[in-house]
């Protein structure tokens, strides 16, 4: 049986959102491989990176996810996200299923509300020591990613 090769990817994240903060810390905990890396919408990264794939006209509300020149939104970046981790994880991938208008559905109602139910942050997610090589700002970083 081939093993799955597993390639490094971008999430493109709200991170002035206190669930987002929390989600992406939950992801870096999780992610043994070190395949994740992160960086704030509002970023000039992030602006790039939404140009190169037309995705400009996205709410950032939206979390995007770039891996080896494709990209996820909304559901299905999670869905990549969190059955990549391996084990039980994997069942997410059944969500596929879901069609997108009623996923995504969810999530955008769920998406317009969070600051209300989770707070907003005065100032961006700082990493600490130990998670700040996972935060990316370098242009450069896309091509070694393949995202751009």
């Amino acid at each position: 049986m081939q093993s799955e090769i597993k390639k490094p990817a971008i999430i493109i994240f709200d991170d002035l959102c206190l669930l987002c903060n929390k989600t992406v810390k939950f992801i870096i905990k999780h992610d043994k491989e070190k395949l994740f890396y992160f960086t704030g919408i509002q970023t000039p990264l992030a602006q790039e990176l939404r140009r190169i794939h037309k995705l400009t006209e996205i709410e950032n509300d939206t979390v995007i996810m770039c891996r080896d020149h494709n990209y996820y939104l909304k559901t299905h970046a999670f869905i990549e996200i969190f059955s990549s981790f391996g084990g039980a994880w994997k069942l997410i991938s059944i969500l596929k299923v879901v069609p997108s208008f009623i996923s995504n559905g969810f999530y955008d109602l769920f998406a317009k509300r969070r600051h209300h139910l989770f707070g907003r942050s005065s100032t961006c997610l700082l990493p600490t020591q130990e998670t700040q090589e996972r935060f990316i700002d370098q242009i450069s970083k896309l091509k070694e990613l393949h995202c751009a």
